[in-house]
């Protein structure tokens, strides 16, 4: 059986998640996988903070560089964040022909055209499933499940923030800035949760899903973008009385001069309709794409096991084209 090494950049929650799920599930991803993955560095500035996660002695250090140079390491999986050294490791880590994985939906969003290419140019794989929707399998759903398809329209609640905040001004009429505080207190909101409630970390996300349906060409700037702060209660309200539910959506679409429209805005959504069901913490996409007509995929938006759990994946569809001798980068 092939073994692929696999290097972990970032070892906070989310590098942490993926630690575990790769080593305590090393035998069940080598049955369903065909290929032996083995985690054999992890690098992070914090080498003494216990993260819950059992790591053999020597592999976890604080030198990324020499973690991307380990002829061992086939496949490094950025889960530091930021558009910053985020990106500077990923770079390196393409240039050292290594595989990248990454849930970093603002690079990819801001720059991801860049790595792409890098990627391309050395014959490479960049994966990025977590990057929208967390445990959600939507990119795939996009990239390969509807691969046939001519794609219309997608349709999404991708914040949890959001959404927490807006049904709990539903269900029982919370102010946005007492809603927006409990989420905080329950460790569903940041500290600073302007990039959730403004639409940014929204505007992201579609982005992303709206290059990977429609082809490479919008572009943050591109995105009409209007978040929920200061949303009221009242406004929340009269939609249900309306019999529907505000919700934050990102969209693209294709428009009627054949351009692809990309929004982020708060709308009031029928209360039929499986996006109006979505409640709380969870993220939901509908697409719509000829033949397949409306798909709908609902799941946990963020999170340290969900999120894992699709890095995960990622790394194991990489491991296979490695052990195959193939290249998929798309």
């Amino acid at each position: 059986m092939k073994s692929v090494g696999v290097a972990i950049l970032g070892f906070g929650t989310v590098g942490a998640g993926v630690a575990d799920c790769l080593t305590r599930r090393r035998g069940v991803i080598a049955s369903r996988a065909g290929v032996d993955v083995r985690l054999v560095r992890v690098a992070d500035l914090d080498t003494e903070t216990d993260r819950g996660v059992a790591l053999p002695d020597g592999v976890l250090g604080a030198d990324a560089s020499a973690v991307i140079a380990d002829p061992a390491v086939d496949i490094v999986v950025e889960t530091i964040g930021g558009t910053g050294v985020a990106k500077k490791f990923m770079l390196d880590a393409i240039a050292a022909g290594k595989s990248v994985v990454t849930a970093n939906k603002k690079l990819l969003a801001e720059t991801g055209g860049e790595l792409f290419d890098a990627a391309a140019a050395k014959g490479v794989d960049l994966y990025f499933g977590a990057a929208v929707g967390g445990g959600i399998p939507v990119i795939r759903a996009v990239r390969d499940a509807l691969a046939a398809n001519e794609f219309v329209s997608i349709a999404g609640i991708l914040n949890g923030t959001c959404n927490y905040i807006l049904t709990r001004m539903e269900k029982d009429g919370l102010r946005f800035d007492d809603a927006l505080a409990e989420a905080q207190s329950h460790g569903f909101a940041e500290a600073d949760p302007t990039l959730d409630i403004d639409g940014f970390d929204t505007a992201h996300k579609i982005c992303i899903l709206a290059n990977l349906a429609f082809g490479r060409g919008t572009r943050l700037e591109d995105v009409e973008i209007k978040g929920i702060r200061g949303i009221s209660v009242e406004e929340v309200a009269a939609a249900a009385r309306a019999g529907g539910h505000v919700k934050l959506l990102g969209r693209a679409a294709l428009g009627p001069d054949g351009r692809v429209e990309v929004t982020v805005r708060p709308e009031r959504v029928p209360a039929g309709a499986l996006l109006g069901c979505v409640e709380g913490v969870y993220n939901a996409v509908e697409i719509e794409s000829e033949p397949a007509g409306k798909t709908v995929y609902v799941g946990k938006g963020a999170g340290r096991n969900p999120t894992a759990s699709t890095v995960a994946a990622d790394v194991c569809e990489i491991a296979r084209n490695i052990a195959r001798g193939v290249v998929r980068n798309v």
